[in-house]
């Protein structure tokens, strides 16, 4: 009996010191009149358009660890090469910063155990970001 006992507590001492698992990602939400697109460029170019009034989300991640960790909005992705633009007007260009924190929102969708979960920084584009 005794046996059984300290299995099953070694086996809930195992399961309660695990990392929970995070998954993280960036959302981007266009508000503004225009439709926009993000082009991410790498060997190859990927172009994703983001209807006026809908969001995307990209550059997500999973692994062990905590939402806490992912609350400055840091960049944690390679996306240096990204840019937004307006599409069907080159005179307009998007000022967003897509690789830095600056004007990212830190959200949670769902939390779990020892703080993992489902987490994401959001960041909400208007025509006051068009210029």
């Amino acid at each position: 009996m005794i046996h059984k006992i300290s299995i099953f507590i070694t086996v809930l001492i195992l399961l309660t010191s695990c990392d929970p698992r995070v998954t993280f990602s960036r959302k981007l939400s266009n508000q503004s009149d225009s439709t926009l697109i993000l082009v991410r460029y790498a060997s190859t170019s990927d172009t994703t358009i983001i209807e006026k009034g809908s969001e995307i989300e990209f550059a997500v991640e999973s692994h062990n660890g905590r939402r806490s960790e992912k609350e400055d909005c840091k960049n944690r992705f390679p996306l240096d090469s990204m840019k937004l633009f307006v599409m069907g007007d080159t005179t307009k260009t998007v000022e967003v910063e897509l690789t830095g924190s600056t004007g990212w929102e830190f959200r949670t969708e769902d939390k779990t155990m020892n703080g993992g979960g489902i987490c994401n920084c959001y960041r909400i584009i208007t025509n006051s970001d068009i210029k």
